[in-house]
């Protein structure tokens, strides 16, 4: 698959080499690489119905920079900067595909 275009997430708290993305055609859903945010020093925790991106380890002292819910199998987070955090709305592919696959 080839990437149409390239863009950067409006999410401040993430560091700026983790807010480059590609854009797809062909994806319908946002995709956030876990290998991108891992590469720029933040750390992953996936539990059972949430998933929390912090900036230092061990991760239960770190600052939360993102921070999503598990729905229907899969971990959502905002990929715009908010005030609270809830799951990422299905996006039409034709209003604002947003993906990356690097990592």
């Amino acid at each position: 698959m080839t990437s149409t275009s390239t863009d950067v997430l409006s999410l401040s708290k993430l560091p700026p080499l983790a807010r480059g993305c590609h854009k797809f055609d062909d994806v319908s859903t946002p995709l956030v690489s876990v290998g991108k945010l891992c590469d720029n020093d933040l750390y992953v925790l996936f539990g059972k119905n949430k998933v929390t991106v912090t900036d230092s380890e061990p991760i239960l002292i770190g600052k939360t920079v993102m921070e999503g819910q598990r729905q229907n199998g899969l971990y959502s987070v905002p990929i715009h900067d908010t005030d609270t955090t809830h799951a990422l709305p299905r996006v039409d592919r034709n209003t604002n595909p947003i993906g990356d696959t690097a990592g």
